[in-house]
């Protein structure tokens, strides 16, 4: 998108047919079950406290200690999960918070970092844990840091060699600190999470520090079968053996491993679910179904069943149960990719355009492996979203050619590709070509228009170096004709395809000076300043092409370069890596109105007034002045220019957004709730218009709506700045919801 001033209130995919017999009334029965836990377990974790447990930080350079990292937080979530009122973040939240922040699992935290990181998953107290070896025990350190305020409990230590024992202590005194007393039963159930510690235990946790280290599960084998020599019954061991069962082929002996667990505990949820994913897999969708259930019953936290039911009702095309199931998981595990990978998915398929694309968003903003790109780019196809399909087959391509997995689905997504490029072929638009200024010309053409004071503010956004004609000469090399000349510069410019925030406004000369940092980003109207400047070098007819209807029949403000070829144009767009995109509804920009167009984007009241002097016909560049006096606090200037913009242009996007703006600053909330609403009917992904939706809910009290908005927001292209005020305003708002729920309990 292009920068608009912002400154101004400073699952793998399942076969979904697979057959079974149809639903009968024992099938109602348990389908209004499932509805009835989503209804119970939503109203159910309104009030509750979020809670993260962070992976230990092994305090000695020990290798034979440094096993417990990858276990020993799960012996204290297991008995805190046992209580209603606590909400244990999910491994895949704490897994984001890491990547997020860029930091190592296991690796020291200081008091700041444990705040940035409750913050980034929307925890409001964060378990942090440190341990190191003492003779034959260990001394373990626990302490918890509510996000919020940022107060620390006092440190917990304790000498153990039974860590199942310690962490159950531990969570005792957590709940204490919290305030928070467990029911009888509760406490019953905390004891019963309660391990045995023997040498089954060590073993165990040894084979899945392996996994966690980047080795085959399978690989852990002899560990898993060691511990189970010892003790039988362990829960754990069982567990992951029927897993590795499962991925060896010997589906009747996993069975019959997932089988002796239940029987051992059968208030053991993993157990459950464990056995319905074998079932799920051998093709009885009821028996699985019966499990899944069960699990949820014991665990009304437990996402991944929510998930497999999922996939049930999926494979019978109950799109309306499925997505129910779905969402749950989402509320249960918001930075699950899979999860949100597959709504998109069925949103796509179900025709539900914008859901999808929310949905998207939001997994583009979470890690992605080679599974997660396959779903996005058969979600993304299906959308005829042909450049971020490539994208992520490609990168799906290439992690399975590295790992050397060859299968029938592979070789699918290789066709779809291929036809995929295909696609993106060349189309050449009708347009007549603008003029064009030397710099010179440009010059005296302006001082027409404008006083000495303004030329000076004057910004030319196209301007070359001589280092930059040298660069362009070499990328077209020995291109024998226009067309090529105008492809070798495109492929040259899309080798740093990196978008960046909206807020970004660099020169064709900037952006090249930047260019060789691969860690800068930058928005469409950079890559094309960079591309008019580099293809004018070498004697191409190029120009700045506004785009307001994308090849999609998306609404947007977007930039493309036009280069004119064999009497016709060439849309060049980096941004969306298309070499001659067909957009739909576009206008050719001669350098002037290019000048201006770039000065209304810099945040700079003078030089947006000297902008709308220079292009008066844009409506952009009024709304952009308005946008800059507001932020200068000068209304009544602000609103004239912005009727001055609405006489040109009164139902775009911008429209409506500048008039929230305006409409937020003089307090007249509910008008900027339409405005801002309007505006993102347009596209719902537009980054700005949410966060200052959000931010009035805020200011109108409307805290769980502004909340979610925040949300949606974090998933979407972000500044830093609004990225981190977006954040610490869910902490705050999650902090007095509680407090009010609190004071009504």
């Amino acid at each position: 998108m292009l920068a608009i001033c912002t400154d101004v209130l400073k699952l793998q995919a399942q076969d979904m047919h697979s057959p079974f017999s149809s639903f009968g009334p024992r099938t109602i029965k348990i389908l209004w079950l499932v509805l009835l836990l989503i209804a119970v377990t939503n109203s159910y974790s309104a009030e509750r406290i979020a809670v993260a447990v962070l992976a230990p930080y092994c305090e000695s350079t020990d290798t034979e200690a440094t096993h417990w990292q990858y276990v020993a937080e799960k012996f204290f979530e297991r008995p805190l999960q046992a209580v209603h009122s606590i909400h244990v973040l999910p491994t895949s939240s704490v897994s984001y918070g890491y990547r997020e922040l860029h930091l190592e699992r296991g690796q020291p935290l200081d008091s700041k970092q444990i705040r940035e990181f409750g913050r980034a998953i929307e925890a409001q107290e964060v378990v942090y844990c440190t341990y190191e070896p003492e003779g034959e025990k260990y001394k373990v350190t626990v302490q918890v840091t509510h996000v919020a305020t940022g107060k620390r409990s006092t440190k917990w230590i304790a000498s153990t060699g039974d860590w199942p024992r310690t962490g159950l202590g531990m969570s005792k005194r957590i709940l204490k600190y919290l305030e928070i007393t467990p029911t009888t039963e509760e406490l019953k159930k905390m004891e019963r999470t309660r391990l045995r510690a023997n040498h089954a235990l060590e073993l165990t946790s040894r084979a899945l520090a392996e996994n966690h280290r980047g080795k085959a599960l399978v690989e852990s084998e002899p560990f898993l079968a060691s511990a189970l020599k010892i003790d039988p019954e362990f829960m754990p061991a069982l567990i992951v053996m029927a897993q590795i069962k499962v991925w060896q082929g010997q589906t009747e002996e996993a069975t019959a491993i997932a089988k002796k667990a239940v029987a051992i505990d059968q208030d053991f949820a993993s157990a459950h679910e464990t056995l319905g994913l074998i079932y799920l897999m051998k093709g009885e969708p009821f028996l699985a179904r019966d499990e899944f259930l069960k699990a949820i019953d014991l665990d009304p936290d437990n996402s991944e069943s929510y998930q497999q039911l999922s996939v049930i009702y999926g494979q019978r095309e109950k799109w309306v149960e499925s997505v129910k199931c779905l969402e749950k998981a989402k509320a249960l595990e918001p930075f699950n990719g899979t999860v949100r990978a597959e709504l998109a998915r069925i949103h796509a398929s179900q025709g539900e355009r914008e859901n999808a694309v929310l949905e998207l968003n939001a997994v583009e903003s979470m890690y992605t492996d080679e599974t997660t790109d396959q779903m996005i780019g058969d979600t993304y196809a299906k959308l005829n979203e042909i450049p971020q399909a490539v994208e992520h087959y490609e990168r799906f391509i290439k992690e399975v050619e590295r790992k050397g997995v060859t299968n029938s689905e592979v070789d699918r997504i290789k066709h779809d590709l291929a036809g995929l490029n295909a696609r993106m072929t060349p189309y050449l638009v009708e347009a007549t070509v603008p003029r064009e200024f030397t710099r010179k010309e440009l010059e005296k053409h302006l001082s027409r228009v404008l006083g000495k004071e303004e030329m000076n503010l004057v910004v030319y956004p196209m301007s070359s170096t001589p280092e930059m004609k040298k660069w362009a000469c070499e990328l077209v090399g020995n291109a024998r004709d226009e067309r090529e000349k105008a492809r070798r510069i495109f492929q040259g410019l899309t080798r740093h395809i990196d978008l960046g925030e909206e807020s970004s406004r660099r020169t064709a000369e900037q952006t090249f000076n930047d260019w060789a940092n691969p860690e800068t980003r930058f928005i469409c109207q950079e890559y094309t300043l960079l591309y008019m400047a580099l293809a004018r070098e070498v004697g191409l007819k190029t120009f700045y092409v506004l785009v307001t209807k994308d090849y999609r029949d998306r609404f947007v403000t977007h930039a493309c370069a036009g280069v004119f070829v064999e009497g016709k144009a060439l849309l060049v767009d980096p941004a969306y890596t298309w070499f001659g995109v067909p957009h739909k509804e576009y206008r050719f920009l001669n350098d002037q109105q290019v000048v201006g167009f770039f000065m209304c984007q810099l945040s700079n009241a003078n030089r947006s007034r000297v902008a709308a002097n220079i292009f008066p016909e844009s409506a952009f560049t009024h709304f952009n002045l308005a946008m800059d006096l507001l932020g200068d606090k000068r209304i009544p200037e602000a609103t004239k220019a912005l009727n001055d913009g609405l006489k040109l242009d009164s139902k775009s996007w911008f429209a409506f957004y500048c008039q929230g703006m305006i409409a937020a600053q003089q307090h007249r909330y509910d008008e900027a709730i339409a405005d801002f609403q309007k505006s993102l009917g347009f596209d719902p992904v537009w980054p700005t218009v949410r966060f200052f939706l959000a931010r009035t809910l805020l200011s109108q009290g409307k805290l769980k709506e502004a909340r979610e908005e925040f949300r949606t927001y974090l998933h979407e292209q972000t500044s830093p700045e609004k990225r981190d005020a977006a954040r610490q305003a869910i902490v705050d708002i999650t902090e007095q919801l509680n407090q009010e729920a609190a004071v009504s309990k």
